[in-house]
């Protein structure tokens, strides 16, 4: 349960393979954030460590503070355990072991797609023909450490229109060759690796 009080916190993050970039929001303000820090994911050996840094950083360990994090991973089991990153840990324990009075997982192409809709004309750039029309479902794909895959519907609940996110690990998909040059280089990845995916040619060492 979210305790709120006059010394309330909510904390965000975003949890890739590299790095982890943590702030302070403020819920009654759109697209207000503060006190944002980058750390880099391999100066600590677990996100335990970098999130109990911020706090200390941050003089909020007193505080009441309520936690939404993005992950680059699966989030579904109270065991986490990162795909390109050697960090496991409790969701339970995690919540424990920093006092926390809220602590809510996303996966990292949740939080992305979920802000899809959200955005202004001035903070997209259209790529291709047609008609934009929020009403279709929405793709949402990027390469960085890792291939983040999402989808977005348009659902009606309550009487109102709204998003659904579908996240996934479609990175992971097998990469399907289908010209000469595609089997070259399947062929040469095959050589070194047992399987060849997306993401291992359009993210991270790809």
């Amino acid at each position: 349960m979210t305790r709120t009080t006059s010394n309330t916190v909510n904390l965000i993050a975003d949890i890739g393979g590299t790095n982890i970039r943590i702030a302070i929001a403020d819920k009654n303000v759109t697209k207000k954030f503060t006190q944002t820090e980058t750390f880099r994911c391999a100066d600590f050996s677990s996100l335990s460590e970098v999130l109990s840094l911020y706090i200390k950083n941050h003089h909020i360990e007193n505080s009441q503070i309520n936690a939404c994090l993005a992950i680059a991973c699966p989030t579904d089991n109270d065991c986490i355990t990162m795909t390109n990153l050697p960090w496991k840990f409790s969701q339970k324990a995690l919540k424990e072991s920093l006092n926390l009075a809220s602590l809510t997982f996303i996966n990292d192409y949740t939080a992305i797609a979920l802000s899809v809709p959200l955005l202004t004309d001035s903070e997209k750039v259209k790529i291709g023909g047609g008609e934009e029309n929020l009403k279709l479902p929405i793709a949402v794909c990027g390469p960085g450490t890792g291939l983040g895959v999402a989808h977005l519907v348009p659902v009606l609940a309550s009487g109102k229109n709204q998003w659904h996110c579908y996240s996934g690990e479609g990175g992971h998909v097998d990469f399907a060759a289908i010209d000469e040059t595609d089997i070259h280089i399947l062929k040469f990845l095959n050589s070194i690796k047992k399987r060849v995916s997306y993401e291992q040619l359009l993210s991270g060492y790809g």
